[in-house]
């Protein structure tokens, strides 16, 4: 019984695990291909242990030692090293487990330890998610070709595409004046990816779904167009309170749209007056409606309709210069596909690249993954020191109770409101 046992469960170990591993692993687009290459893979290391065991015969030969004391030596040893690794993991999970008990009962240090480790993972989720972004770049290319000139292995890019963590064909760039627009070169194709690998990761970490507003104002920030002291998040949803959400909702807070001979005193003016009258007036008194930040916002929504009217005029030429000093050449409207048509495509490159989106996707999710759990902890162990300060404290319990109790019915102004956490 425990020879069928070690046989069973070296066979499992040894032979169908990794079988069924390199067949995973396989990424081409027929079964009887990834089985072949599963056997490839198991046939590669069984070929280097077969001559590891020739060495060993020859070994065994030239010493004329008994052949059962060394196959059960073998197996012995086998298991003797198993146990060890076995011995080694518990042992250190006996001994991290109180040291982690330890380290939760101390707040600050704990919430040093997970901010760091958020802000670690940040770095790792950006790193991995701007290669990504390069290589579905190529695929946003190769969409684009498969019903033309790549029709023969359409069917095939089609089902790269489908695999893709966001949706290629339907990615937009959120330009800091044209607003949403469809990616020409290489360069913004990869920068409109990136930004909605990006977007999967703020859409978990807040809670709620980007708005094209505030797409366009993160574009904003990044153009540096917007006050250097404006909190964006802020400002995001003082914005979303006051339902400017769609960029038709910014683009009509400007009066020459009405009246084009408005001047550009009169227009800021006027956009600032509608930003204040439509912020909430709790939002108002706060830094989103500090009067230098809806200047600047003013300023952007005016650059803005500014180069729109250019374009609707008909004045667009080679390069032309919008307000503002922004430029927009018409080399930068220009397809350039270099990548996909110095590259004659064929099915065994289609593999290739499946393989490396493969491994990238999956470092993608297990980055966001551990950024999402690094996010998570960090937040709620500071809501849990913040409730701390207010309620256990001798002063803090005083302080509160007596607002409470000095409170009119319906006041809810400078009261502990509870555990107002942005995740669950």
């Amino acid at each position: 019984l425990w020879k069928v046992v070690f046989v069973g469960c070296a066979f499992n170990g040894w032979f169908l695990l990794t079988s069924q591993m390199h067949f995973v692993e396989a990424q081409h687009f027929h079964t009887w291909q990834r089985i072949q290459f599963a056997c490839i893979k198991q046939g590669n290391f069984w070929m280097s242990v077969v001559v590891l065991l020739c060495v060993l015969l020859v070994l065994l030969v030239l010493l004329d030692e008994d052949w059962k004391m060394i196959f059960y030596g073998l197996m012995a040893v086998g298991n003797t090293v198993m146990l060890l690794v076995v011995i080694l993991l518990l042992g250190y999970g006996l001994a991290e487990y109180p040291i982690s008990l330890w380290q939760e009962a101390r707040i600050v240090p704990s919430l040093k330890r997970y901010r760091c480790e958020a802000w670690e993972q940040h770095v790792k989720f950006n790193r991995v998610s701007k290669v990504l972004a390069t290589k579905l770049a190529i695929v946003y290319d190769l969409r684009q070709r498969a019903s033309s000139s790549l029709r023969h292995i359409g069917k095939h890019i089609v089902q790269i595409t489908s695999e893709c963590p966001v949706d290629v064909t339907c990615v937009l760039l959120m330009h800091p004046v044209r607003g949403p627009s469809i990616p020409m070169t290489t360069e913004e194709k990869e920068t409109a990816l990136y930004a909605a690998l990006q977007q999967i990761e703020r859409e978990r970490t807040h809670g709620s779904d980007m708005t094209e507003v505030d797409a366009w104002l993160e574009a904003l920030e990044s153009a540096g167009t917007l006050p250097p002291d404006m909190d964006l998040c802020s400002l995001q949803d003082a914005l979303y309170d006051a339902t400017l959400r769609t960029m038709g909702d910014i683009d009509h807070l400007d009066p020459v749209l009405a009246d084009c001979h408005a001047m550009h005193a009169q227009r800021l003016s006027s956009i600032c007056k509608a930003i204040y009258a439509l912020m909430p007036l709790a939002v108002q008194h706060s830094s989103a409606g500090d009067e230098c930040n809806r200047h600047g916002l003013a300023e952007a929504i005016i650059r803005r309709n500014d180069a729109s009217l250019v374009v609707h005029r008909g004045i667009l030429g080679d390069d032309f210069c919008v307000p503002g000093g922004l430029m927009m050449s018409s080399d930068s409207m220009r397809s350039s596909n270099a990548v996909v048509e110095e590259l004659v495509w064929t099915e065994s490159k289609l593999v290739l690249l499946r393989t490396e989106l493969h491994h990238l996707t999956r470092q993608y999710k297990k980055a966001k993954r551990r950024f999402d759990i690094a996010v998570v902890n960090a937040v709620l162990l500071e809501d849990l020191e913040a409730t701390y300060h207010v309620l256990l404290p001798l002063h803090s319990m005083r302080d509160t109770l007596y607002r409470a109790f000095k409170a009119r019915n319906g006041e809810t102004s400078g009261l502990w409101g509870g555990v107002e956490s942005p995740v669950r």
